[in-house]
């Protein structure tokens, strides 16, 4: 998946706020209202940013970053809006999870099946995984692995676009696989520093999960659920159940 394209923004002042009351510091500007983060988000936007679709989206981003203690650009870098949710790009959760402090360490490679470690990926089958190792401060190492059977269970493997194009499962799958098995592992491990924050790749699945439970508003149709007959029993008028 791609972040979404954006074409360039005619800036629209925010009421109240001009320019040259936002102030500068040595790292950059200071935002210290939601007016000022307004003009900020039509600056950003009027620059052809990447990624952000509207004020509300760089605005979001930029709340996100700063929860986590980011700079504004880092934000912009790291956060973009997937599918409804505010998520988090590439190695962004593994640097939550660095300057968090809670971790003494995380560890990546790959493995053949057997338990080797191993870069030679093309002469292996499905049970080639991509295996993530962290250890919290004052816990027990823990382990994660995810394999090409399992982006195969998951759809993932080869995965093409909806237009045909492809994926990064398809173009970069070694660094996609050790996406998914790192964030599985940082997520059950460190789920105070994440806060629950997926990845763009999971963007996706968050939402056909949404989908199916959503009532039929905002334009998401949902279907409805199997017919059971002792329910049917238990609703009708005058039961005896």
């Amino acid at each position: 998946m791609s972040r979404v394209e954006s074409q360039p923004h005619a800036a629209v002042p925010a009421a109240g706020v001009r320019l040259d009351e936002i102030e500068v510091a040595d790292r950059g500007v200071k935002l210290t209202s939601l007016a000022e983060y307004r003009e900020f988000a039509d600056i950003a936007l009027q620059s052809g940013l990447k990624g952000h679709e509207n004020r509300a989206s760089v605005v979001m981003c930029l709340q996100a970053g700063a929860e986590f203690g980011f700079s504004l650009i880092q934000s912009l870098n790291m956060f973009g809006i997937v599918e409804g949710h505010v998520i988090c790009y590439g190695d962004g959760p593994l640097a939550i999870v660095n300057r968090s402090g809670k971790a003494e360490y995380v560890r990546e490679w790959f493995e053949d099946g057997k338990g080797n470690k191993t870069e030679f990926w093309a002469q292996y089958g499905d049970d080639f995984c991509a295996v993530c190792v962290t250890k919290r401060r004052g816990h027990a190492e823990q382990r994660t692995t995810f394999s090409i059977a399992d982006a195969k269970a998951a759809k993932l493997w080869q995965k093409k676009t909806k237009a045909g194009y492809d994926t990064p499962w398809v173009t970069h799958w070694q660094r996609m696989m050790m996406y998914r098995a790192r964030q599985r592992r940082l997520r059950d491990t460190y789920p105070d520093v994440l806060r629950n924050l997926h990845s763009e790749d999971e963007a996706p699945e968050l939402e056909s999960i949404e989908v199916a439970r959503r009532p039929a508003v905002h334009g998401y149709a949902q279907q409805p659920p199997a017919r059971d007959p002792l329910m049917d029993r238990i609703l009708a008028p005058d039961s005896a159940v």
